[in-house]
């Protein structure tokens, strides 16, 4: 049987002719499996591909069913799956499941060109002999099994070209992880470009994301290229994304959809690989329901969701961050002797941090510069008694423990959202069952069963 580059395995003749096509342009010669089965049978004729593309969906199962009979080992071919609006759920699994790369339909054929260089090099790189690799150090500080969590999804997320949805409170680190995503993914040495979604108009998204030609309008002396071309081969980051405008959401979401844009005072269109992370402080799903958010602009976005977890969640990371912190600010104030107080500590670990990371940081700048010895006692880090666990871990010892502490704010978050598990659990940063888990564990559960929840 003659050797082939490529196994496309897909039930949708239009798919399998343009993958064909595609794939021809490459330089890779393809064979197309209508069903697992069919692929099945050619991969155990055939030397091995050097690539599969497998459809998310198929006649007789799905991408996961093909991956499970799709034989492992050191020279199997690394899997692109193909990721259909509609099936999401699937495309996540398969990346979790060991699939190398996702391709969104519809795609086009720069898109198919990069995903599948990057697959065929990160080949390369797996059948090298195994030596040691260079330390990729997470950004976040701390050990504790939310950021263990966050990380795990962070180096999964990073490795495909979807577009991630990252969601979490104020000051959580929302921007540290959209950075943390493209410099873990394919496309870290590529330009990373920040868009502030909360300022762009109507105006200003055509003239700063699409760019001018020089004489478009009054003032335009010279041509500029907009930032989705700057962006080009990298990643576009979309701060603030619950606060765009109503007017700029269907040009956002045409946007992300077709990667393209014309300059003004341009006829011609301009096509980009883009991959694009987008970042809310906001319920979108709640915006959704109101109306102030298009669902269409939020499903396009949510093809990969992190939640960034507030810093109460943390346990004792709280501690690791304060000493970075304050290991930081000793060494700009030439005072390196400087350490918490047992009262200071304890005080740390009792406050709710309703401002998360970027609070953290404020306090232990402002102490260090209010402290004249070098230590910082409780009365210089000026903590609110409306965020401290009962006035604080010193004076109820029965509540000092963090696992007491925890159970606490789960109770307020289920409070706050009466008892809604499925919003309370993103909000906590935690997996559904997870939340059910402690619920259970902790006797919360009468509550529930009472609320009919």
């Amino acid at each position: 049987m003659p050797q082939y580059s490529a196994l496309v395995v897909t039930s949708d003749p239009a798919t399998a002719d343009h993958l064909r096509t595609a794939l021809d342009a490459l330089g890779l010669t393809s064979e197309v499996a209508g069903s697992i089965s069919q692929a099945v049978v050619r991969l155990s004729l055939a030397i091995q591909p050097r690539l599969l593309v497998a459809d998310s969906q198929l006649s007789d199962g799905d991408v996961l069913d093909f991956m499970a009979r799709h034989t492992s080992g050191p020279s199997v071919a690394p899997v692109i799956v193909l990721a259909r609006p509609d099936a999401q759920h699937l495309t996540e699994q398969a990346i979790l499941r060991g699939a190398i790369a996702a391709l969104a339909l519809p795609f086009d054929a720069v898109t198919l060109q990069r995903v599948v260089a990057r697959a065929l090099v990160r080949r390369e790189r797996r059948d090298l002999p195994a030596g040691p690799r260079p330390a990729r150090s997470s950004p976040f500080l701390g050990e504790s099994r939310a950021v263990e969590a966050l990380t795990k999804d962070i180096e999964r997320a990073a490795q495909t070209d979807l577009s991630v949805l990252i969601q979490g409170e104020t000051g959580t680190g929302k921007g540290v992880l959209a950075r943390w995503i493209h410099d873990l993914s394919p496309r870290a040495r590529e330009p990373y470009i920040d868009v502030n979604c909360a300022a762009l108009s109507k105006e200003l998204f055509e003239s700063e994301i699409c760019g001018f030609e020089k004489g478009a309008f009054t003032g335009a002396n010279s041509t500029k290229i907009g930032l989705l071309e700057a962006a080009h081969g990298g990643t576009m980051f979309l701060d603030e994304f619950g606060d765009l405008a109503p007017d700029v959401q269907p040009r956002m979401l045409k946007l992300i959809e077709d990667k393209r844009c014309r300059r003004l005072g341009s006829v011609r269109e301009q096509q980009c690989d883009v991959r694009f992370v987008a970042a809310s402080n906001h319920d979108l799903d709640m915006l959704v329901r109101e109306r102030r958010f298009r669902a269409d602009l939020f499903f396009r976005m949510n093809s990969l969701t992190v939640v960034c977890p507030p810093l109460r969640d943390r346990g004792e990371d709280v501690l690791v961050l304060a000493a970075s912190f304050l290991a930081s600010v000793s060494r700009q104030l030439h005072r390196p002797g400087l350490e918490f107080s047992r009262e200071a500590i304890d005080a740390l670990i009792a406050h709710s941090w309703p401002g998360n990371v970027r609070e953290l940081l404020h306090v232990v700048e402002r102490a260090a510069l209010m402290s004249e010895g070098d230590a910082i006692g409780r009365e210089h880090l000026r903590l609110s008694a409306a965020h401290t666990s009962q006035g604080g871990l010193a004076e109820h010892k029965e509540s000092t423990t963090l696992e007491a502490l925890q159970v606490r704010h789960i109770q307020m978050v289920l409070d706050a959202e009466a008892w809604n598990v499925e919003r309370s659990a993103r909000l906590l940063g935690l997996a559904r069952s997870t939340l059910y888990q402690k619920i259970k564990q902790h006797r919360l559960s009468d509550r529930l069963r009472d609320t009919g929840r």
